[in-house]
């Protein structure tokens, strides 16, 4: 994970959110787009052992300088009495928190 120092970097960091089902996408988005930029999906050990995920994906934003994040159909929700597909909650949740953060010019779905 990159650091919070101000130390210039060669390239910019992005951060790739999805759920655990959408883990085959993010790969593909970090295969494709590393040359260009420093990428880190959420799995590969950015979460550390006592600290809740708000507080850490709160540090996220104020160290990464975009956020891309896979929205699939991973969930079934009733609504109105009819079933549709949806993208897991907390993914839009994280979504949002970088928009909020960063701009929608810097986080994508």
């Amino acid at each position: 994970m990159p650091t919070c120092d101000l130390t210039p970097r060669s390239k910019p960091t992005v951060f790739i959110g999805s759920s655990t089902e959408g883990l085959v996408g993010a790969k593909i988005l970090k295969e494709c787009l590393e040359p260009e930029l420093e990428l880190v999906i959420w799995n590969e050990n950015l979460f550390e052992l006592g600290d809740d995920t708000l507080t850490t994906l709160l540090k996220f934003v104020s160290v990464f300088d975009f956020g891309i994040f896979v929205l699939g159909a991973d969930d079934l929700v009733k609504s109105r009495g009819f079933f549709s597909p949806a993208p897991r909650d907390n993914v839009v949740f994280e979504l949002g928190l970088f928009m909020g953060a960063l701009g929608r010019r810097r986080a994508f779905p």
